[in-house]
């Protein structure tokens, strides 16, 4: 048997999204094609929508009166060295290695507290690549080098390099052509797209953190 053949075909995309509902999400797609993690309280909001639940977990310090904690549910103390989100995202991931999707989005992760909000933007920036954070207003994911075209369906847009950087952009309000970047670099805060077609973000080096946001 070649083994080489039969593992790239179990690692074929299986064309679904994972989301991971946090206590914070408020009108999530719902879709019965993907699949749905609980984090915390957020598991009662997906079985609110009528939907599957993959897995629960966290502390569920966030029930609320009359909710309990899920059968077979992974229950982790209240105190602990991992946020409830990063214990998410990192069981995330491991289906991910067996059955890879085709997106993973953390819908609520930017809702709630600053400091959860950084620490998740941190999470993505340096360890879960490939976790997109996202709610009704905003969008937070990590473009890696190559050419990539992004749709012009937000009112603003800011890119921020992690670590050092040289990028260009093209049909946005203020663009740039083969610009270094520092991580400390604001300039890119607050772009805009010139027209109703996509932005081309074109990164020589470097990953940037791509920010969308719907407020007009």
């Amino acid at each position: 048997m070649d083994l080489s053949r039969t593992r790239t075909a179990r690692l074929q995309s299986t064309g679904k999204t994972l989301y991971l509902i946090t206590p914070h999400a408020r009108n999530f797609p719902i879709d019965d094609q993907a699949d749905y993690i609980g984090i915390d309280s957020g598991v009662y909001r997906i079985m609110e929508a009528g939907l599957p639940v993959l897995r629960a977990l966290g502390d569920f310090d966030s029930l609320e009166e009359g909710e309990t904690i899920p059968e077979e549910s992974i229950l982790y103390p209240v105190r602990k060295d991992y946020s409830d989100s990063e214990l998410a995202m990192k069981l995330a991931m491991e289906f991910d290695s067996i059955h890879p999707y085709e997106s993973i989005i953390l819908w609520g992760g930017i809702s709630g507290r600053l400091d959860h909000t950084y620490a998740n933007l941190r999470l993505i920036s340096y360890r879960f690549n490939k976790i997109i954070l996202e709610d009704e207003m905003q969008k937070a994911w990590i473009l890696n080098e190559g050419v990539h075209e992004i749709p012009s369906n937000a009112d603003h847009i800011s890119f921020f390099s992690i670590g050092e950087s040289t990028i260009s952009l093209e049909n946005f309000q203020y663009p740039l052509d083969h610009h270094f970047l520092s991580e400390s670099s604001v300039l890119t805060l607050s772009n805009h797209f010139l027209n109703e077609r996509a932005g081309i973000v074109t990164i020589d080096s470097g990953r940037l953190l791509c920010i969308q946001s719907r407020f007009t």
